[in-house]
């Protein structure tokens, strides 16, 4: 049996969600003993300036609000 490999990038839900999301800064961070998804705005005119989530549905739904 032959294997064939993509030659595409796996991408994980943080990745696409930088994608969809270039003006954002996104990172997870350890809070306590959670992790959050954490965006910073590049641009401080930018609406919202910070948000943070547990899930990363969570902040997209938060960088969604009409600016």
């Amino acid at each position: 049996m032959t294997r064939t490999w993509s030659a595409l990038p796996i991408r994980s839900a943080l990745d696409w969600l930088r994608l969809e999301f270039p003006e954002y800064r996104i990172s997870q961070q350890v809070i306590g003993d959670r992790l959050f998804y954490v965006a910073e705005a590049a641009d401080p005119q930018m609406r919202p300036v910070f948000a943070q989530a547990q899930t990363v549905d969570r902040l997209r739904s938060k960088l969604r609000i009409p600016k």
